[in-house]
């Protein structure tokens, strides 16, 4: 077997011929995204921070301001610490009074990070374990007060309450939706901690005094809200309040407490976010605060600050993007409604469990003819794109259904090949019979048919070489395949190319913004400009 680097001298140059042929694409999309991008701000201690891009920087930065107005100061910005741009921040926090920031640095996107304060700490892993960490140097006199590692799978996490009072660690078993919420009361040892805790199990929001706010979906599968007495009995369900019923219209995503007696409740509500305020203590709605169609990507607030009664509020726009010869004017948003197989009204959104996964094929599906029948668009122009679930799905659709579309992108992953096994707890064990009977139906790596003089999309798989949530053998195992299929049995016939591309990055958000604009002008390239999908592949192997 070749190894990863010598694959790529044979890939990209014929690639790379293609782009400088439609060069249009790379000077037109870097022309798109080259424009201001601004995250939520957020107030800790005496100043207020945001994120900031201005147009093409590789990787954000995190700004200061003291007071609104005055110029915005640079307080970290990562884009000088790799060549490649590839570092980024992975995770912050800051402590209670704003005077300490914590930040977790990942290379390449790698879930391991470095954790940093004043100074660098040592790299080390901080699955299935929780530390207390100090303001000091050495990671070495931290101390660990929780650990999993009984069960390899065990993710866990770690949260002080906004009022000191609590140490909370979430505990699940690899990526599925049940978890484990442990608490102590840090007041009880008088913050004197020196091993590890005896944690009372719970299933947290907020806390006021001995009481606590939890989002659970426990009987509940759009999820509730309740309040639970932090004691002995906080895992016994009976004794639990319901602050906010469950809606099976709409899944409750998120509770924010804010201005001491209110909560911002965030829903999922036919496929777009929509926000309500309620009152904190009892739940009872008060308001809908007005959005548009879209989702929301950034909140912040807190129940500490809150605003006067007796003065009127004034709302002042202090960012707003703008992207140069874009109006928006002439758009009008809709949202449009299906029939899909199963279900009379199915919105864009698909919910399923273990065991129905094909049933969100066919909804997919269906959204697709729905498209065509009303002539929004074509099969010869449709193009999907998915990555992790959505490339599993993207991959079955294109199997299952390639009649309905032009072209495939995606980082694919199979529920059989996972070397940790966190996705055991969501897909199934293929080592289980039942499971295995599940997996093996909707499998795209053993499912792979051909239908004769039935072209197969254009599909472009990609991957990281390192990438250690999805390994890259997904991509590689699955493209081998197709190549096996098409030279055996439809090389006189299938023309639409196969590719695959394996960067030296893992994916997603650590990808500097000239490879991720390179990978969308790949997908945006006709098929024909890859030649025939035979003569590509042959020459890649």
């Amino acid at each position: 077997m070749q190894k990863s680097n010598e694959i790529l001298p044979v890939e990209y140059p014929k690639v790379d011929r293609v782009e400088v042929e439609d060069n249009i694409h790379g000077r037109r999309l870097t022309k798109l995204w080259d424009y201001e991008k601004f995250g939520c701000t957020s107030i800790h201690g005496d100043f207020y921070y945001y994120n900031y891009n201005s147009g093409l920087q590789n990787q954000w930065v995190y700004y200061q301001q003291q007071n609104l107005g005055e110029k915005w100061k640079v307080f970290l910005d990562v884009n000088g610490l790799s060549a490649d741009g590839t570092t980024s921040i992975s995770q912050k926090v800051w402590s209670r009074d704003g005077s300490l920031f914590a930040y977790g640095l990942s290379e390449k996107e790698n879930i391991q990070t470095t954790r940093e304060l004043s100074k660098d700490l040592q790299r080390r892993s901080t699955v299935s374990q929780s530390l207390l960490p100090q303001a000091r140097n050495d990671c070495k006199e931290d101390v660990l007060v929780a650990d999993f590692r009984e069960n390899e799978n065990f993710l866990c996490d770690g949260s002080v309450t906004e009022d000191g009072k609590y140490l909370i660690v979430e505990v699940s078993d690899g990526c599925g939706s049940t978890n484990q919420i442990y608490f102590y009361d840090l007041k009880a040892a008088g913050n004197k901690i020196e091993g590890k805790l005896a944690q009372t199990p719970a299933l947290v929001v907020d806390n006021d005094g001995e009481s606590a706010l939890l989002l659970t979906n426990h009987s509940s599968p759009m999820f509730k809200l309740i309040r639970v007495k932090m004691n002995s009995d906080a895992e016994n369900p009976s004794t639990w309040e319901t602050v906010i019923e469950e809606d099976p219209k709409r899944k409750l995503e998120w509770v924010a407490p804010v201005a001491g007696n209110k909560m911002v409740v965030s829903y999922l509500e036919d496929v777009k976010t929509t926000l309500y305020v309620h009152d904190l203590e009892t739940g009872k709605l008060l308001y809908q605060i007005p959005l548009p169609i879209g989702s929301v990507t950034g909140f912040y607030g807190r129940k500490t600050r809150r605003s006067s009664s007796s003065v009127p509020i004034q709302l002042e726009e202090i960012m707003k993007t703008k992207i140069a010869g874009l109006d928006t004017e002439p758009f009008d948003v809709k949202q449009e409604f299906y029939t899909a197989k199963m279900e009379p009204r199915l919105r864009f959104i698909f919910f399923t469990v273990k065991g129905n996964m094909q049933n969100v094929f066919n909804d997919f599906a269906s959204a697709a003819q729905y498209l065509i029948d009303n002539k929004w668009t074509s099969p010869e122009n449709l193009a999907i794109r998915g990555s992790n679930d959505g490339g599993l799905l993207v991959a079955a659709c294109s199997q299952q259904r390639p009649d309905l579309f032009r072209s495939i992108s995606g980082y694919v992953a199979f529920p059989q090949i996972h070397e940790r096994g966190e996705k055991i707890s969501e897909y199934g064990n293929p080592d289980d019979a039942n499971d295995f009977e599940f997996i093996y139906k909707y499998s795209p790596l053993h499912n792979i048919r051909l239908t004769k003089d039935v072209q197969w999309p254009s599909t472009l798989l990609m991957t990281g070489d390192h990438d250690d949530r999805v390994s890259p053998l997904h991509t590689l195992k699955y493209i081998a395949e197709l190549y096996h299929i098409l030279v055996t049995e439809a090389d006189k016939w299938q023309k639409n190319p196969w590719l695959g591309e394996l960067m030296w990055a893992n994916r997603m958000t650590s990808i500097p913004w000239e490879n991720d604009l390179r990978d969308c002008g790949h997908a945006l390239l006709p098929p024909e400009n890859f030649g025939n999908g035979v003569e590509r592949l042959s020459q890649s192997t």
